[in-house]
């Protein structure tokens, strides 16, 4: 059996095989960066849970801090108010 060799064919061949090289080049490319993509969208979801987490904390402190305020703000008042009734309420049933 006799060996055919064919220059064009070669030259094809060559070119094919390039061709082949950078779409397998391209193709990892794509890959690496859709994993890299991942990596990213994944630490987003790790910091939004996070952040969620941080923020059911931040409204505790908030509504505990509110109820804080309002006991320095009107309990005084309402303390006074109690003692006056009191005294009031004391004149009049027992004098």
């Amino acid at each position: 059996m006799e060996s055919y060799q064919d220059s064009t064919v070669d030259s094809n061949l060559g070119k094919l095989n390039n061709d082949l090289y950078e779409v397998q080049t391209i193709i990892r490319q794509n890959i690496q960066e859709v994993l890299e993509r991942g990596g990213k969208i994944s630490k987003l979801a790790d910091d939004s849970d996070r952040l969620a987490g941080k923020s059911k904390v931040y409204f505790q402190k908030t509504k505990s801090i509110k109820w804080e305020m309002w006991k320095k703000t009107y309990l005084p008042v309402i303390i006074i108010a109690l003692v006056i009734i009191f005294v009031i309420l004391i004149r009049v049933f027992v004098w």
